[in-house]
């Protein structure tokens, strides 16, 4: 019997997830006891080929660069091998099988990682081969070493569209930002527009999505002033900057409908050629958003104007900073905040009224923040899930 691979991947997903690293380390698995025992029928053999021609996932190396080889999982029945990363095997005592991702999300198989860069046209004609629609989310919010606004944002996508279309690709998915203006004194926001505007020369049919803030787990906004909140500096000094006062007004959008805005904006005939704005139910001012992450937390913070006049320089600065070529490998992270960070909070982020949205692509169920941020912000607690308001 044959299953179509996507039926496939569901069945074996619970299996993927049961043995691999994290999962046994944590002591988290219901098969955590049972390497080397029969959990499957005597006629069940599961064999991991990362060789496969065209496989879904193939690849000789693993994401940490270890070489993969074939294997059985399952062989007649019985669990053979956990999936290893190298981090699980030091808490295992283990080694490595070459099983660090090599896919960048959802299940075994439905994703492959292709290595690109929108600065190297050769390396986006070979990760588009293929391909029936293209998607580019290339952005920066600040700028090191190469890695310019004119370049990433503007170059980048000017590449990937020509690309595209030299490949025939008509299916063209721009994700851009409200604010992008060919006129802002803030160079993300006009190399957005730019970019726009170089994607639709190339593929006229190209459909633009401009996203306000958009949060989620891992996102770079709640956390980042979540975990200013919950540093031990903000014990002794409870201020989280406002810049302008705090009033610039946001309306920020759940990653999961914008991943539904650009599924629609594949597969619908209706887009072609359009502008969308994707923003949340409901705006904020900056100082509303820091009310509700120090509610969220527990931990009473106050926002402390910062005028423009004084956060533009404090911002050149430590924009300045991070391109030295020390600073710009990363090892500080992200600047506190830009110059050009300043410029774009002049600026409202909300959709604006004349836009089409969300709503016109189908999506009405929108996420709001008060519904998704309380899912993933427990961790800046001061006791964590189990803290309980009044306990800080």
């Amino acid at each position: 019997m044959i299953f179509e691979n996507r039926l496939a991947m569901s069945i074996i997903s619970p299996l993927i997830g049961a043995i691999s690293g994290p999962s046994i380390a944590r002591g988290s698995s219901f098969l955590k006891d049972k390497l080397g025992q029969p959990v499957f029928a005597p006629g069940v053999t599961l064999t991991d080929d990362p060789h496969r021609r065209r496989g879904l996932g193939s690849s000789p190396f693993d994401d940490e660069g270890v070489e993969t080889q074939a294997m059985d999982l399952i062989d007649k029945g019985v669990l053979t091998t956990w999936l290893l990363n190298s981090s699980s095997p030091r808490q295992l005592g283990l080694e490595t099988t070459g099983h660090a991702p090599r896919r960048l999300a959802g299940p075994p198989g439905w994703i492959d990682i292709t290595q690109a860069n929108v600065r190297n046209r050769m390396s986006v004609e070979r990760a588009i081969e293929g391909a029936d629609a293209v998607v580019n989310l290339v952005g920066i919010l600040y700028e090191k070493g190469p890695q310019s606004f004119e370049a990433a944002q503007l170059g980048g996508a000017q590449t990937v569209a020509e690309c595209a279309a030299a490949a025939g690709i008509k299916r063209f998915v721009q994700i851009s930002a409200i604010g992008a203006d060919e006129e802002s004194q803030s160079d993300y926001a006009r190399t957005k527009a730019l970019a726009e505007k170089a994607v639709r020369d190339v593929i006229p049919e190209a459909v633009i999505l401009r996203p306000s803030i958009v949060f989620g787990p891992e996102d770079d906004f709640f956390n980042k002033f979540a975990g200013m909140a919950a540093h031990p500096v903000s014990n002794v000094a409870p201020f989280l900057p406002a810049i302008g006062g705090g009033k610039t007004k946001l309306q920020p959008v759940y990653a999961g409908d914008v991943a539904e805005a650009i599924a629609a904006a594949v597969s619908r005939d209706d887009v072609l050629g359009k502008t969308y704005e994707l923003g949340g139910p409901r705006t904020y001012t900056f100082r509303e958003i820091y009310d509700y992450i120090c509610e969220e937390v527990d931990r009473k913070r106050y926002a402390l104007p910062l005028p423009y006049f004084i956060a533009k320089p404090m911002g050149l600065t430590f924009g300045a900073i991070w391109k030295l070529p020390v600073i710009s490998t990363g090892i500080f992270g992200p600047p506190p905040i830009t110059g050009d960070q300043v410029d774009m909070l002049k600026t409202d982020n909300v959709v604006a009224e004349d836009a089409l949205t969300l709503k016109d692509l189908g999506i009405n169920d929108i996420e709001s923040v008060e519904a998704i941020v309380p899912t993933y912000l427990w961790r800046y607690r001061a006791y964590g899930e189990f803290h309980q308001k009044g306990e800080a």
